[in-house]
C-alpha cells in the first residue's frame, strides 16, 4: 500500500463522514426554512353560524364524514359533493344527496364563482376567496452550498476508489461519477434560470445513495458496472416520462386501468415463465436482459391506487377495486414465494387507505388477514421457518442459518465511526454482500456515521412527502407521495434490520444502493410522484385577477 493512499485515505475516511454529517444537517436546516404555511385556497361560509370549511386542496369533499374539509351536520351522507378548483374556476359535483346552487338544484359537475350560495340537502354555504397575502412566499435558499459540500464529497469518494489497490484500476469510475457531478450542475443551473431558486430535496439525497451504489458495484461486481450505470440513465429518463404524465389528473385518470391491465399481465407471466433465484420466482430472462417484473408493479400499483383511492373515486367503488387489485398483485407475488416484495406491497397498501381515510373496520380486517397468512406461510414453508428459527440466535447458527447476518454485524463493527475506505472490507466476498447485507458494506467500508446518513436519507423521503402533501393540487399526489415514501422506507428497514438480526432476514434490496438494474430503474421513477407532489395547489392566475 503506497504511502500517497495511506495519506489520503487517513484523511478522506474521515473528511467524508463529516461532509455527509453537515450535509444532513444544512438539508434539515434549508428545508425548515423554505417551509410555508398552508394557506386556504377559498372558504365555504355557512349562512349562520361561524363553521367555515376551508379549501387547501384542488378536490375537497362536503359531507359529514371526519375526513370531509366542508363539514354538514344535517347531511345523511358521508360524503355529499364534491368541490373542484380547475384552470376555469371552481365547480361543484353531487356524490350522494342533493345539491343546489343559487336554489336552482343540480345533478351534475357544474361552475360556480365566488359569492354564490350553494345548498347541500338544507344547509347553505356561501363560496369565498381569502384576502390576498401581501407577504411574498418563501423561497429555498442554500441549495448550492448543499450541492458544493456533496460535490466535495463525490471527490474525495472518486479519489478513495481511484487510488484503491483493492479495486480494479482504470477510468470508467472517475469518469462515472465526474458526469454525475456535471449533471447534478446543470439541473441546478436550470432550476434557477427557470424557477429563481432550486429546490432539490429529494435530487441531493439520491445521487448521494447512487455514488454509494457505485462504489459498492465496482468494488463487489466490476463486470456489471456499465449495466448499472446503464439503469441509471434508463430511470432518469423514466421517472422525466412518468412526471410528465403525472403532471394532469386526465391523463393518470385515463391511464390508470392500462396501467393496471400491464402490471397484472406482467405477473402473470412472470409466474409462468419466471426463472427462480435463491428460492423465489421473480425473474423473468428474456435472453438478452433479465429483470424483476415486481419492481416495475410497484411504480405501476402506487399509480394506480392513487387514482381509484381519490376523494371522487373512494364514495363509489374506490376501496373495493383497490382491494381486488391488491389481492392479485400480492397474491401473485407470494405464489412466486417473493414474501419480503408481499410485505412491502401490504405496506404500500395501508398507506394508500390511511391516506384516503378508508374505514378503521377494512384496514383492521387486511392486517388481521396478513397477520394470520404469515402464520401460515412460516408454518407450511420451510425454508421461510428456517429464517425465523434463526431469527434473534443468529450466533448460534454462525456457520450455517446465522452465517450472513453474523458476518454482516461483525463488519459493522469492524467498520466503526469512519470505515475502513473504499474497497478495503471483507464483506464483499459474502454471497450476496452488494444485494442483501449492503448496510454491512456501508458501515463497514464507509462507517457508521455515513451508514446512517444513509438510513437517514430515507427518513427525509418521507419527511419530505409529508410536508408537500398538504399542499398538493389533489388527494392523488398527495397519497402517491407518501405511499412512495412508504415503500422505500419500509423496504430500507426491512434490509437493515434484517441484516442485524433485529428482524427476519428478508432478502429485499436498499432502493439505489444495492447492486440490480430493475430496482435501480424503478426506485428513479417512484421519485416522479415526489416531484409531482411539489406542484402546489395554488388560485389561477385568472381568478386572481378576476377578483383580486
Amino acid at each position: 500500500m503506497s504511502t500517497v493512499y495511506t495519506l489520503y485515505l487517513g484523511i478522506s475516511r474521515i473528511a467524508m463522514p463529516i461532509l455527509i454529517a453537515s450535509l444532513l444537517f444544512l438539508w434539515i436546516i434549508i428545508f425548515k426554512k423554505s417551509k410555508r404555511k398552508n394557506e386556504a385556497l377559498a372558504f365555504m361560509q355557512p349562512e349562520f353560524g361561524e363553521n367555515y370549511g376551508e379549501i387547501f386542496s384542488r378536490e375537497s369533499l362536503v359531507g359529514k364524514s371526519h375526513r370531509c374539509e366542508v363539514r354538514l351536520e344535517k347531511s345523511p351522507h358521508k360524503c355529499h359533493a364534491l368541490i373542484t378548483l380547475e384552470k376555469d374556476g371552481f365547480f361543484v359535483e353531487p356524490l350522494n344527496g342533493k345539491v343546489a346552487v343559487n336554489d336552482e338544484p343540480i345533478y351534475d359537475k357544474t361552475p360556480i364563482s365566488v359569492g354564490d350560495f350553494i345548498t347541500f340537502n338544507k344547509e347553505m354555504y356561501r363560496l369565498c376567496l381569502p384576502e390576498e397575502e401581501d407577504e411574498p412566499c418563501k423561497v429555498c435558499k442554500g441549495t448550492g452550498f448543499m450541492l458544493l459540500i456533496f460535490t466535495l464529497f463525490q471527490v474525495l469518494l472518486c479519489g478513495q476508489v481511484y487510488l484503491s489497490p483493492n479495486m480494479e484500476s482504470g477510468y470508467i469510475f472517475p469518469a462515472s461519477i465526474g458526469g454525475m457531478i456535471l449533471i447534478e450542475w446543470i439541473y441546478y443551473i436550470v432550476l434557477r434560470v427557470k424557477n429563481g431558486h432550486a429546490k432539490m430535496f429529494i435530487e441531493i439525497p439520491t445521487a448521494f445513495l447512487l455514488s454509494l451504489g457505485l462504489t459498492i458495484c465496482y468494488s463487489c461486481t466490476p463486470e456489471e458496472y456499465v449495466k448499472q450505470l446503464v439503469c441509471i440513465g434508463v430511470g432518469i429518463v423514466g421517472a422525466f416520462i412518468l412526471r410528465s404524465i403525472l403532471s394532469g389528473l386526465s391523463a393518470v385518470t385515463a391511464l390508470r386501468y392500462v396501467v393496471a391491465v400491464i402490471a397484472l399481465g406482467l405477473l402473470g407471466v412472470n409466474l409462468i415463465f419466471g426463472t427462480t433465484v435463491y428460492g423465489s420466482r421473480n425473474w423473468l430472462d428474456l435472453g438478452f436482459v433479465s429483470f424483476q417484473p415486481s419492481e416495475v408493479v410497484k411504480v405501476a400499483y402506487i399509480f394506480f391506487g392513487g387514482v381509484v383511492l381519490s376523494k371522487k373515486e373512494l364514495s363509489k367503488m374506490g376501496i373495493f377495486i383497490f382491494l381486488v387489485f391488491s389481492a392479485l398483485c400480492m397474491g401473485t407475488i407470494a405464489i412466486m414465494r417473493d414474501f419480503g416484495a408481499v410485505a412491502i406491497f401490504f405496506v404500500t397498501m395501508v398507506v394508500l387507505l390511511m391516506m384516503r381515510h378508508a374505514p378503521l373496520w377494512i384496514t383492521g380486517g387486511i392486517t388481521g388477514l396478513a397477520a394470520v397468512s404469515a402464520v401460515g406461510v412460516i408454518t407450511f414453508l420451510p425454508y421461510v421457518a428456517d429464517r425465523f428459527a434463526a431469527w434473534t440466535k443468529v450466533w448460534q447458527y454462525a456457520d450455517s442459518l446465522g452465517y450472513q447476518q453474523t458476518r454482516t454485524i461483525i463488519a459493522c463493527a469492524s467498520g466503526g465511526l469512519f470505515g475502513v475506505g473504499a474497497g478495503n472490507g471483507y464483506l464483499k466476498n459474502i454471497t450476496a454482500a452488494d444485494t442483501d447485507l449492503v448496510f454491512g458494506i456501508v458501515s463497514e467500508e464507509f462507517g457508521g456515521i455515513i451508514s446512517f446518513a444513509m438510513a437517514m436519507c430515507f427518513v427525509l423521503f418521507a419527511v419530505y412527502a409529508v410536508d408537500v402533501s398538504k399542499r398538493c393540487r389533489s388527494s392523488y399526489y398527495a397519497g402517491t407521495a407518501c405511499a412512495a415514501a412508504g415503500m422505500l422506507l419500509f423496504q430500507t428497514a426491512l434490509n437493515i434490520f434484517g441484516s442485524v438480526d433485529i428482524l427476519p432476514l428478508t432478502g429485499v434490496t436498499i432502493p439505489f444502493v444495492s447492486n440490480g438494474g430493475t430496482s435501480i430503474i424503478s426506485g428513479l421513477c417512484i421519485l416522479a410522484f415526489f416531484k409531482a407532489a411539489e406542484v402546489e395547489s395554488k388560485l389561477p392566475e385568472t381568478i386572481r385577477r378576476r377578483y383580486y
